[in-house]
């Protein structure tokens, strides 16, 4: 077989039940606080009480460091400013073989609902994905 057959093959393979490439039960949305630095940031605020909060989407919670010393595969991460009453976009990556697959409005969502804010779109440079997402998202609300 040569090289493109195998290459076209490959493409042909079906992928993996989406988020589950392994046990079900032990895919996660996650989320915790770090602290706001405002020398270390680009958004700015009059507002002392910022947070940041950082959500991620992985795989594989159960005996990790310490057991077998295995990290967990995540999918996706995103963190917010928590300014207020809104949460503004901060940071967002999705690995590329879960890409429009729903990763990050899970995580959005999730984020809006441990705080109980909306996401507000107020990022002025976006990539071209990420302005898909919002159109995305604004036509499901």
């Amino acid at each position: 077989m040569n090289p493109f057959d195998q290459a076209w093959n490959l493409l042909k393979m079906p992928k993996p039940d989406f988020p589950y490439a392994y046990d079900p039960d032990q895919f996660s949305i996650t989320h915790d606080y770090i602290d706001y630095d405002p020398m270390q940031e680009e958004y700015m605020t009059g507002n002392d009480e910022v947070k940041i909060l950082q959500v991620a989407a992985h795989q594989g919670m159960k005996g990790l460091k310490g057991e077998d010393n295995v990290e967990p595969m995540k999918y996706a991460h995103s963190s917010f400013y928590v300014d207020g009453d809104k949460l503004i976009p901060r940071t967002a990556f999705t690995h590329p073989s879960f890409r429009r697959w729903g990763l990050a409005t899970d995580m959005y969502d999730h984020a809006e609902k441990v705080t109980g804010l909306p996401v507000i779109d107020e990022t002025p440079i976006q990539s071209e994905d990420a302005r898909k997402f919002w159109v995305n998202r604004r036509n499901q609300q």
